[in-house]
């Protein structure tokens, strides 16, 4: 397929099976389409496919080979394929090369989630207060991670200053993740920066930490004062790891650091937070994917109900002793 471009230019779109040489050519349009759109009033220059194109279409092959996993692939595409779509719009291009592009496949997710009840989680974070290294700050990452439902890489993001101990809140504005062996650092998913109430245990786990620390230093750190590692329950050499083994569960039962997330949506879902509060709190974009994500900590919420209309009856009846006629007909106490 030939693509036109405005000056008269083609490029030509290599018929591969590999992702990798599609993924290529996508490139190569968005590097056309930045050109042609240059803000800084760059002129717009060929783009030399035969040199460039074919360098690009051999890196990327060699990427497609080593195994880029699949939500790290789809992630870029699905921008190039909005970039595309205008280019497309703008007469810029004939066609689309990033449409019908096969895609890798995501990885299923588990079967089921770990929610862990609050004793299970202190007893979690207390054990990891054991180990032989920063046992303190361990207890204090799992108890925020468990209470405040923080992604990982938001908590390795976490600057003192960003903990306002008088109001009680620690506000979420950063993303700190290990790409590629280095650290990157960028917003929070979906670009969400949030306060997040923090429960007196957190506090109180995380202020003598933070005492410590000059207002832009890490809360959290690994022992050579760098940003803390991402750990796994798989990963037999993890403090995680080794924690989870010296409480003795079942395997089946170890939480993953995501899984600790998922913790805390329970537990404030059985504190009583609606959707909405528990949205802000986890920082997703809106109520309906809190909803997607978590329908199954709300399907209690239909008989909970039925329980608090009943007790609110009684209380207006006069009934003193809620609790007792729970399904039955108040009318037959009246």
């Amino acid at each position: 397929m030939l693509v036109t471009m405005p000056e008269g230019m083609t490029m030509c779109r290599a018929t591969s099976d590999s992702f990798g040489s599609e993924f290529s050519v996508i490139v190569v349009v968005l590097r056309i389409f930045l050109r042609r759109h240059a803000l800084c009033g760059v002129a717009f220059e060929p783009f030399d496919f035969a040199g460039q194109g074919e360098q690009l279409l051999a890196d990327a092959g060699q990427a497609a080979r080593r195994g880029a996993g699949a939500p790290s692939v789809r992630r870029p595409y699905q921008t190039m394929l909005g970039i595309c779509r205008m280019a497309v719009r703008d007469k810029l291009i004939l066609d689309n090369p990033c449409e019908n592009v096969e895609l890798p496949k995501l990885p299923r997710r588990k079967s089921r989630r770990v929610y862990l009840t609050i004793s299970r989680l202190l007893a979690f974070a207390d054990e990891c207060s054991r180990g032989k290294h920063l046992g303190a700050e361990r207890r204090a990452l799992v108890l925020t991670l468990g209470f405040c439902g923080l992604r990982w890489g938001e908590a390795a993001a976490l600057k003192a200053r960003d903990l306002d101990f008088g109001r009680g809140v620690l506000h979420v504005g950063g993303n700190l993740v290990y790409v590629g062996a280095r650290w990157v650092e960028g917003t929070p998913k979906n670009s969400e920066e949030r306060d997040v109430p923090m429960p007196l245990i957190v506090m109180e786990a995380l202020k003598p930490m933070c005492g410590e620390r000059e207002p832009d230093e890490r809360v959290f750190r690994d022992l050579r004062g760098g940003p803390i590692m991402k750990q796994s329950a798989a990963k037999t050499t993890g403090w995680w790891y080794h924690a989870l083994v010296c409480l003795g569960w079942p395997k089946e039962e170890w939480p993953t650091p995501h899984d600790l997330r998922h913790t805390a949506a329970s537990l404030a879902v059985h504190a009583g937070a609606n959707v909405k509060a528990l949205q802000r709190m986890l920082g997703h974009k809106n109520a309906s994917m809190t909803l997607d994500v978590y329908a199954d900590l709300f399907d209690s919420d239909l008989m909970d109900v039925a329980r608090l209309l009943d007790a609110a009856v009684q209380v207006e009846t006069g009934v003193e002793e809620c609790g007792q006629n729970v399904g039955k007909n108040v009318l037959e106490h009246a």
